[in-house]
């Protein structure tokens, strides 16, 4: 059997020129502001067994297999996603949110020719966190991850006061990141300085909508092939053969269309359903909370995954034609491998966002935001939160802050000290409605966060939440 080609990034047969690589250069931005927000790093296996639950999401054709000494099938990595939820899943416990970052190439093969392809995967995972509050976070995070790939170079202003050696280096990392929203808003609403759209849409809004229309299963199902596959004579052809020429025009428009905010609120609530209204209470959150919502996030009812598990929210960004992000929500999938809760996340493709961005300006002092060889956060799986030895004490990648408070009209109190706290190198996390800043004290000690802020309308509360040392 003649051997198959394995086509890598760039980068990875030029070791020595890897401070010229964009794909690295937007690999150090991106894990800034992964660890900003809180995120720690997981490195998921680089092959596992072709076994069914792998076969239920990725068919044979686009595995990467091969037949170890033992005769068993093995395919490599093809996703980062399943793997994150099949290690999750026999450990969360579902009291805090996990979140959760990886940097590493997924393998597929390439069903043209058979080749194996490998692209390098810059994701991000919030498990245990429902709908809307964890979809709104995932938005934010992905606006903001947006705004830092647009500002090579940006001088941070000074960091919070480091207690620790985990906290000095987590500013360090930081600081180049730092800024974006300074940077955003100084373009205007008509000068977003990294060119992509952020599609949004919804499995339940898609799903209720072509019920609705009176498809009957058998056309729904060509229709949603017909969107995947993002070829829309055929998605006319399957409308009008089921619907008629005129309603099916107005189908075919709304199923086509890219909505802006005011636009996709108006629409959701005309559909009237539960899985619009919670959409609808993500993408208003996301309009008041993040300055870049309004301009880059489109509503597009029609948008479908290529993934099978995905169960609400769906998110692609789009840099012209080209995508360079894709995730969403996927509920049911920590449970069908053993374990329980809500989980979303998003991932970018390395090597389309750096051909997407261009050539690099050059690396300047801090500018891709990590020191070399480093990346902020990185925690082996046993030091997460409540999972093994490493929850005792001070562990790498702490968080400095929790910015807590009730729910309600201070949400966006919350959103915009968790930002500023950002700007100023320190990495924060939100929690919106806490019942008591004892509650929250208690919840930043389970996440690992080194400080309260607690903002609840009256008061403003700054606490350690632990030790710096044991």
């Amino acid at each position: 059997m003649p051997p198959v080609p394995l086509t890598l990034p760039a980068a990875a047969g030029a070791p020595a020129a890897l401070a010229a690589d964009p794909a690295e250069e937007t690999r150090r931005r991106l894990a800034g502001r992964f660890a900003a927000w809180g995120y720690r790093r997981i490195r998921t296996p680089l092959w596992e067994e072709a076994r069914d639950e792998l076969l239920a999401v990725f068919p044979e054709t686009a595995l990467c297999r091969f037949v170890d000494p033992a005769g068993r099938v093995l395919a490599l990595r093809p996703d980062h996603t399943l793997a994150v939820a099949r290690w999750a899943a026999s450990r969360l416990d579902g009291a805090d949110p996990w979140r959760l970052y990886y940097l590493d190439p997924v393998f597929r093969r390439d069903p043209r020719d058979g080749r194996f392809t490998a692209v390098t995967q810059a994701g991000v995972e919030l498990l245990g966190s429902p709908a809307p509050e964890g979809d709104v976070e995932i938005l934010g995070l992905l606006l903001e991850a947006l705004d830092a790939l647009a500002a090579p170079g940006t001088a941070a202003t000074a960091s919070a006061t480091p207690t620790t050696e985990a906290t000095v280096e987590a500013a360090a990392t930081l600081k180049a990141a730092a800024g974006a929203a300074a940077a955003l808003e100084a373009a205007g609403p008509e000068g977003i300085p990294f060119p992509a759209r952020v599609a949004v849409g919804h499995t339940g809004v898609l799903q209720d909508y072509l019920a609705a229309t009176g498809l009957d299963e058998p056309a729904a199902a060509s229709a949603l092939a017909a969107l995947a596959r993002r070829d829309r004579v055929a998605l006319r052809r399957h409308l009008e053969a089921a619907l008629g020429a005129g309603r099916a025009t107005e189908s075919y428009r709304f199923l086509t269309g890219s909505f802006p905010l005011p636009d996709a609120l108006q629409r959701l609530e005309q559909l009237g359903t539960a899985p619009a209204a919670e959409l609808a209470a993500v993408l208003r959150a996301a309009g008041r909370y993040f300055p870049a919502a309004a301009q880059r996030l489109r509503f597009e009812p029609g948008l479908v995954r290529d993934l099978e598990y995905y169960t609400g929210l769906v998110i692609e960004v789009f840099a012209g034609w080209r995508r360079i992000a894709a995730g969403g929500r996927y509920d049911g999938l920590l449970a069908r491998l053993g374990g329980r809760g809500p989980a979303v996340g998003v991932a970018f493709d390395l090597e389309a966002v750096a051909e997407a961005a261009g050539p690099p300006e050059g690396p300047g002092p801090g500018a891709g935001g990590l020191p070399a060889g480093r990346v902020p956060g990185a925690v082996p799986p046993e030091q997460l939160p409540g999972s093994g030895p490493g929850t005792e004490g001070p562990v790498a990648g702490a968080i400095d802050y929790l910015v807590a408070g009730p729910a309600g009209d201070e949400a966006g109190r919350l959103w915009a000290e968790a930002r500023r706290l950002r700007e100023q190198g320190a990495s924060a996390v939100v929690l919106c409605g806490a019942s008591s800043e004892e509650e929250a004290l208690a919840a930043a000690r389970r996440r690992g966060c080194l400080r309260l802020l607690w903002l609840d309308g009256r008061r403003r509360v700054l606490r350690m939440a632990r030790p710096a040392a044991r």
